[in-house]
C-alpha cells in the first residue's frame, strides 16, 4: 500500500505538470470536491504560509476560554508556536475549581443543549500547534534567552511603544511576544527583561483589551507589518510538521501509514488559499439544533452544503 501511495504520488505529480489544460490546471489551485489527496494538499498549503519565527508566549493566564482562544487565534494566524507559563490558579468562567465535577457536568449538559462546540474547535488547536509548558516565568525567560529570542512584552504604560508607529525595523530573527494575566498583566518578572514594550494604540474610555483579542491584535498587526516573517520556517521543522500532520490527516491505520508516507515523498501541490471549499465546511452545531434553527430563521449559512469526506 506505502509503494503504491509512492506510485500514485509521483504519477499525479507528473500528470498536473504535463497533461493538464492551463485552464484545467488553474482551478486544481482551489479546493474543490473530488480534488484528489485534498486533506493533505490543504495541509501542505497551511505549513507553507507557518511562522515560526515569532512565538506567542500567554503567561499566567487565569481564564481557560481565554486560554484556548488565544490558541485558536495563534493558529488561524499562522503562528506555530505557543509557550505557556502555567498560572498557580486557574478558574473556569464561573469562578470555580477546574476540578469540580459539577461544573463539568454542567459544562456538558449546556454544550448539548445548544448543540455548540466551540470549546471544541479551540482543544482542536492542540494538534497543529507546537506547544512548551513551563511551571514559573523564569524557567521561560531562561529558554527564550538560550533560544536567542528577543522578549516583546505587551504593556500599557507610558514606557511602551506603539505597535504602530514605533521604529521596529530591522526586526530580530526571532521574537517572543508576551501577553500576561487577564488582571494584571506581563509580570515585572517579564518587563524586567524585556527588550521591548509594545502597546495598541486604543481610542475610548476602556484602556485595555480582553486578553485573546489583545493577542489576536497584535500578531495581526505584527504580521502585516512584517508579511516577511509569513513561511519562513525552517525546512528541517517543516519536514517533521508535515510528517506530523499528514499522519493526524488519516482516518484508520491504513491511511495513517500511507499518509505517513506521503509526507516523506514529493511535496504536493498547495492550494492558492487555505479556505476550505463550502462543501468541506460545516457549521459546529448539531443536526438536530441546526433543522429546529433553520425552521425558525432560515438557512443558517449561504451556499453551503452537508460536509464531504475529504
Amino acid at each position: 500500500m506505502v509503494a503504491g501511495a509512492y506510485a500514485y504520488l509521483r504519477w499525479m505529480q507528473s500528470s498536473w505538470r504535463t497533461t493538464c489544460r492551463e485552464e484545467d490546471a488553474e482551478e486544481e489551485q482551489w479546493d474543490a470536491p473530488g480534488v484528489p489527496l485534498r486533506a493533505l494538499r490543504r495541509a501542505e498549503t497551511v505549513l507553507r504560509r507557518r511562522c515560526t519565527r515569532i512565538v506567542a508566549v500567554l503567561e499566567r493566564c487565569s481564564e481557560s476560554r481565554n486560554h484556548e482562544a488565544v490558541l485558536r487565534t495563534c493558529e488561524c494566524l499562522g503562528v506555530q508556536h505557543v509557550w505557556i507559563v502555567e498560572p498557580s490558579e486557574k478558574k473556569k468562567p464561573n469562578g470555580r475549581n477546574p476540578d469540580s465535577k459539577q461544573k463539568e457536568d454542567k459544562k456538558c449538559k449546556r454544550e448539548k443543549l445548544t448543540g455548540l462546540a466551540g470549546i471544541g474547535v479551540a482543544r482542536q488547536t492542540y494538534r497543529w500547534l507546537t506547544v512548551k509548558s513551563f511551571q514559573t516565568t523564569s524557567d521561560c525567560i531562561s529558554a527564550l534567552k538560550d533560544g536567542g529570542y528577543d522578549i516583546w512584552a505587551t504593556d500599557i504604560s507610558s514606557m511602551a511603544e506603539c505597535l504602530e508607529t514605533a521604529k521596529l525595523e530591522p526586526l530580530p530573527q526571532r521574537i517572543a511576544v508576551v501577553f500576561g494575566r487577564e488582571a494584571t498583566g506581563v509580570s515585572p518578572e517579564f518587563l524586567k527583561v524585556a527588550d521591548r514594550r509594545i502597546y495598541l494604540q486604543l481610542h475610548g474610555f476602556t484602556d485595555s483589551l480582553n486578553l485573546s483579542v489583545a493577542a489576536g491584535m497584535v500578531l495581526y498587526a505584527l504580521l502585516c507589518r512584517f508579511p516577511e516573517v509569513r513561511g519562513d520556517i525552517d525546512e528541517d521543522e517543516k519536514r517533521r510538521l508535515r510528517k506530523i500532520w499528514f499522519t493526524k490527516l488519516g482516518r484508520n491505520d491504513a491511511q495513517r501509514q500511507e499518509y505517513a508516507a506521503l509526507a516523506d515523498a514529493l511535496p504536493l501541490q498547495p492550494f492558492a488559499d487555505v479556505r476550505p471549499h463550502a462543501a468541506h465546511r460545516g457549521a459546529w452545531i448539531s443536526p438536530k439544533i441546526r433543522r429546529r434553527l433553520e425552521e425558525k430563521e432560515g438557512p443558517l449559512t449561504e451556499g453551503r452544503t452537508e460536509p464531504c469526506a475529504g
